[in-house]
């Protein structure tokens, strides 16, 4: 007799190969988004490298990104981490520029930074600089991938730099492919597999990474991608100069993939034995999530058709008729998510599930509802508007498509071409769709068979139908886990059970925008800044005119400003939940304008609501209104309630066991320095106690009195913004606050003057090895212009020194390691101690370029709308509204002299100082011997013990809060 796991799937033709990276065999005329104005140019070098150079004279930063198509499924089998190795000792000087650290500090000097990734096929290095440091910096960079020294000295280090990287890691699913396959390789590595078992086996771990850089890393596989200011023709003699020595690698070399260009992996990680299995993993955090993986084709040249999107779109939708929405309405889940993860050769496609507790009780007929929704895609046509909404909204994306920062653009570029894509159509891929082809979604759909699938359930404790204990242990990390195959039953309702009603495909989208012209208005002063539109008791309007960017879109911000938001800590959580409870209760209502660009966001923070909604400009009115009428008579749903209470307690205690010592230290540091911030603890005791009535009473006691600051900067009119208020304030209809409710409050406390305190405790998770310390010195006030940017420009010649001393002389990353905190304390004053003459022996011209570092970066242009109205709103939330605090700090810092920043380090500082200022947070790690509890070392005496933290805050007094530069009348227009 057949059974479910037996029945044929239905055969559909194949999806066509993935064919290898194209080859350009002439020049190369890119598609470039319409309102793109930097210019783009391909070439190829001689040895087979492929580039890209992008020209903006507009520029203020330079990049570049080196991508190569290799990563940690190449490791040697005996030498696990082997790419992530070599993506950190690499940058360890090169013949031509032997510097250690010469690199970082070179970009340091000139407003940069820089940073690399290992993924699965392939690696990252990229960085960014001052235009005028470029050459420079790719002088440097080029002779990574041409002489690199991976430096003897710093090679045990950087394999501890590595190990501390693992600690902090959690395996995901990797674990559960099949045996041998390269997918289930530890890819990070540790001290133990990088050092320890290759020095027992009396193997060299240095000798062996240069002989796998050798083999691996040639100039075919690397895509590099450079933007700046520099002409073209300037950008590409660089780089022939720099790159063209970069090795080919032509012969002698073992092939892989397409003449070893492009390491392809065809097996999938998946086979017989590993489908059709549910595995229950207990993570260390309190979760309860579920993941259907299938074994998926890589189709990533499907560029112009895209079928598994079409899929990730449906099966992931959370209108009504969805799954999302079916299952919301049982109480099984929190959130569906549907989508492809490609890798060379293979690929997954993954839908992932966050449960609620009836959920995870449920999580099997969850399954079934998601496959009854597959079924339903499989008996019908996929209707044409679902296609065409899709190819509309990538199409009008691609139009108005907004310039990334420059580092983003080059890396995101790099990584692009490493694609199976023809090389003209390398950039507009990214959004464009070109085609509907229904024979390919059907292809997809038939892969998406329970039968082809594996599906990982995660939570702390075993769902009462499955039975027995986590048996099993995964090796690197210490998971467990256990294996249940899928039974007779399960496969028979998933595959045969009857069609649910309420799942249907999505109508169509009517928020997808129409007009998308640019507005202008003859009353329109364009300004620089904002300006106040309108001003009443109760509220208070800035706008913007875009006249920079020219794209039809549209950012509003709101702060309702409330007293009671945050002053005690029941309120904080009500303020919370209700924030989560309406976002929740308007998902279905929403999805359609998050589809067709327009984003809406609700959150809480000290000062009241935060209210933002932002995309296109057309439909954007429409969307505020339906949310601000949604929001003024919004009803608590019991149900709902219930489930994001317990959504937000997990996540609550999932911060404490999810921090690491450092973020655990800086959480801490803030709680002893700011007059209202709640801890984990008391959070969570109120959340004990909190019911559905008293989110109710809150939300009546919030919206009764309020004062609404409102930013509306972009595309639209002073009248569309001035009705836009009125209409916020006519539905919510405040009562107005007092002058003394108005007055903003500084939320920090000032540290007693000439004092040292020291705040110790112990890592909340068990289980993490590592300590650390947060060394806060409390300076002064922001708003003293000369005091704030003597010390930019301290933290600027101090920070490379500070990773340099800290990272590489100490042997301990960052202020954090496996080291008692007191020994980290002492060796931040060391690194203190030794500024002193750091920063009285820098040269004038080292100096002057530290200087002129930080100009640049403060001289940096936001590169897209959602960028300077981040920089509106800080000021306005800030309190200050001083928009011109950048020129302000620029002429400040041209002005600034080396004794000037010397005499503020000395003074607020320097360990020795007896005017300074000093709090610092020790975290220790509770994996100690009893004998190792007692510190070693010991701090120096001035320092005192915080005893009760309630006790030493009594003591302090709030620091002057922020007040605005000019009187707000001058602001009115």
């Amino acid at each position: 007799m057949e059974t479910p796991a037996d029945a044929p799937i239905t055969p559909v033709p194949p999806f066509s190969p993935c064919p290898p990276i194209p080859k350009a065999t002439g020049p190369v005329d890119l598609i470039l988004p319409p309102l793109e104005k930097r210019i783009h140019k391909y070439f190829t070098l001689a040895n087979g490298l492929e580039v890209i150079i992008i020209s903006d004279p507009k520029a203020d930063k330079a990049a570049a990104s080196m991508n190569v198509g290799i990563g940690h499924m190449s490791d040697p089998d005996d030498l696990p981490g082997c790419a992530h190795f070599c993506e950190h000792l690499l940058f360890h000087g090169t013949k031509t520029h032997p510097q250690e650290n010469g690199y970082k500090q070179y970009l340091s000097s000139h407003n940069g930074s820089a940073n690399a990734y290992t993924a699965l096929a392939s690696t990252n290095y990229y960085f960014d600089v001052s235009p005028d440091a470029l050459e420079g910096a790719l002088d440097h960079f080029a002779g990574f991938f041409i002489e690199p020294l991976f430096n003897e000295d710093s090679t045990e280090r950087e394999i501890r730099a590595v190990d501390s990287e693992h600690k902090k890691n959690c395996q995901d699913d990797e674990f559960l492919s099949k045996a041998g396959h390269p997918y289930g390789k530890f890819g990070t590595g540790n001290f133990e597999t990088l050092w320890s078992a290759p020095k027992a086996a009396g193997r060299d771990p240095r000798k062996e990474l240069i002989a796998w850089w050798e083999k691996e890393y040639c100039a075919r596989r690397m895509k590099l991608v450079i933007a700046s200011k520099n002409d073209v023709n300037t950008l590409e003699k660089w780089v022939k100069d720099k790159f063209a020595g970069i090795p080919g690698r032509t012969s002698g070399k073992p092939r892989v993939g397409i003449d070893g260009e492009r390491v392809v992996f065809e097996d999938s990680p998946y086979g017989p034995e590993q489908v059709q299995h549910f595995t229950y993993v207990r993570p260390v955090m309190d979760l309860r999530t579920m993941e259907i993986l299938f074994p998926f084709p890589d189709i990533q040249h499907l560029y112009q058709t895209k079928p598994a999107n079409l899929l990730s779109h449906l099966i992931g939708h959370e209108g009504r008729g969805s799954i999302m929405s079916y299952l919301k309405a049982q109480d099984w889940a929190n959130k569906v998510d549907a989508g492809t993860t490609p890798a060379a050769g293979f690929s997954f496609f993954r839908i992932s599930v966050d449960l609620t507790p009836e959920g995870l009780l449920h999580h099997k007929e969850v399954v079934v509802v998601i496959f009854r929704y597959i079924i339903l895609l499989c008996s019908q046509p996929l209707p044409t508007h679902v296609f065409d909404e899709l190819k509309r909204i990538n199409d009008i994306s691609f139009q108005f498509a907004e310039q990334d920062n420059t580092s983003s653009s080059c890396r995101n570029l790099s990584a692009r071409l490493q694609l199976p894509i023809p090389r003209e159509k390398v950039i507009s891929s990214k959004w464009l769709l070109e085609e509907f082809r229904t024979d390919e979604v059907d292809s997809a759909l038939v892969l998406l068979d329970p039968r082809s699938s594996h599906i990982v359930v995660k939570c702390r404790e075993l769902p009462g139908d499955v039975g027995g204990q986590f048996e099993k242990v995964e090796p690197i990390y210490g998971i467990q886990f256990k294996t249940v195959a899928f039974d007779h039953l399960f496969l028979k309702d998933v595959l045969y059970g009857p069609p649910i009603e309420a799942l249907a495909l999505p109508p169509p989208n009517l928020l997808i925008p129409e007009k998308l012209e640019i507005r202008k208005s003859d009353d329109a002063k364009l300004t620089k800044y904002p300006v106040i539109l309108r001003e009443t008791p109760i509220s208070r309007l800035w706008y913007k005119q875009d006249d920079t960017f020219g794209f039809p879109r549209t950012i509003l911000n709101v702060t309702l400003h409330s007293p009671i938001i945050n002053n005690t800590a029941r309120n904080s959580v009500l303020s919370s939940l209700f924030c989560e409870l309406f976002s929740d209760s308007i998902t279905e209502d929403t999805y359609d304008a998050t589809l067709a660009g327009l984003k809406f966001s609700i959150t809480d923070d000290y000062k009241g609501l935060e209210i933002s909604i932002s995309g296109f400009s057309d439909n954007l009115t429409l969307l505020t209104q339906s949310m601000i009428e949604r929001l003024a008579s919004f009803k608590v749903d019991d149900k709902r309630f219930q489930l994001m209470t317990d959504h937000k307690t997990r996540s609550t205690q999932n911060k404490q066991l999810r921090s690491d010592p450092f973020e655990s230290a800086h959480y801490w540091a803030l709680y002893a320095t700011l007059v209202t911030n709640w801890t984990h603890e008391e959070q969570l005791r109120e959340l004990e106690s909190i019911t559905a009535d008293d989110v109710s009473v809150f939300r009546e006691d919030l919206f009764g009195r309020l004062h609404i600051e409102t930013l509306i900067d972009g595309n639209s009119t002073p009248d569309e913004a001035k009705n836009m208020q009125v209409m916020i304030e006519s539905a919510l209809q405040p009562g107005q606050l007092s002058d003394t409710e108005l007055e903003r409050q500084s939320r920090s406390l000032k540290l007693l003057p000439s004092s040292e305190h020291i705040w110790h405790m112990f890592m909340d998770n068990g289980q993490d090895p590592n300590s650390a310390v947060y060394y806060h010195c409390q300076i002064g006030d922001p708003a003293d212009i000369v005091l704030r940017n003597r010390l930019y420009l301290f933290a600027q010649i101090a920070n490379e020194a500070c990773f340099n001393t800290l990272e590489h002389k100490s042997s301990w990353v960052f202020a954090q390691g496996e080291r008692d905190p007191v020994y980290l304390e002492l060796r931040i004053e060391a690194f203190l101690d030794s500024m002193r003459v750091y920063v009285q022996d820098i040269s004038d011209d080292e100096f002057e370029k530290h200087k002129q570092s930080l100009i640049d970066w403060r001289e940096e242009k936001p590169k897209r709308l959602s960028e300077e109205n981040g920089r509106f709103w800080e000021t306005i939330t800030r309190g200050d509204y001083d928009f011109a605090r950048r020129e302000i700090d620029v002429a400040t810092l041209r002005r600034t002299s080396k004794e000037d920043v010397l005499r503020v380090f000395m003074t607020h500082i320097h360990p020795t100082s007896p005017t300074r200022s000093k709090l610092s947070v020790h975290i220790q790690s509770q994996i100690r011997s009893e004998a190792d509890m007692v510190s070693k070392y010991s701090v120096r005496s001035e320092n005192v013990y915080i005893g009760d933290i309630k006790e030493f805050k009594a003591k302090l007094t709030r620091s002057r809060a922020a007040v605005p530069v000019k009187p707000l009348s001058k602001y009115v227009v």
